[in-house]
């Protein structure tokens, strides 16, 4: 068993997996840190996977204790295969953003139209259920994930901003040929 996450899985990379050890099980898992870091799992290759060897590699069901669902700019819960924001819901969820009550009350936020209004967490993450799976689209802002960790090139322009000498900054993230970015 391989468990992989932190950055969007790249299907060349899980293929190639699947060649060198077809008896072996890939787990695709995402999620972020404000939701206990695994949120969601797909088996890409062995006894249980659900991955077709397409383009299209899937983030899987929630594990135990956590749910997921799907809204549109509303907070209203989208149906089934069309695109959304995905919010994670269950226990594991963190408290908030020590000493950034504003961030923390966007990102926590009650889901008034489920029963119970749950509490959730926006990932500000795209996404569709999609053959009965999880699919990651992108981003709704222009976070990027470099070396696992979210970077907000806003905040980046504004620390730039910050030092003395500098008038303008202008920050941008480059796709890199093997997957990521860099800033």
């Amino acid at each position: 068993l391989a468990i992989i996450g932190g950055e969007a899985a790249l299907p060349e990379r899980a293929r190639r997996w699947r060649e060198l050890l077809p008896d072996a099980t890939l787990l695709n898992s995402y999620g972020p840190t404000e939701a206990s870091v695994i949120a969601t799992g797909a088996a890409l290759s062995g006894p249980d996977a659900v991955w077709d060897g397409g383009e299209d590699i899937p983030i899987g069901l929630p594990r135990p204790g956590v749910a997921a669902a799907i809204v549109d700019a509303g907070l209203q819960p989208v149906a089934q295969g069309e695109e959304g924001e995905l919010c994670l819901l269950g226990d594991a969820l963190a408290i908030g953003y020590l000493g950034r009550d504003e961030l923390t009350a966007r990102r926590f936020v009650p889901l008034d139209a489920l029963p119970g209004a749950p509490r959730a967490y926006r990932t500000g993450d795209r996404a569709v259920w999609q053959g009965g799976q999880l699919r990651f689209l992108g981003r709704q802002d222009h976070e990027l994930k470099i070396s696992g960790l979210r970077i907000d090139p806003a905040e980046v322009e504004n620390a730039l901003l910050a030092c003395p000498g500098v008038r303008e900054a202008a920050v941008i993230g480059l796709p890199l040929a093997g997957g990521g970015y860099t800033l």
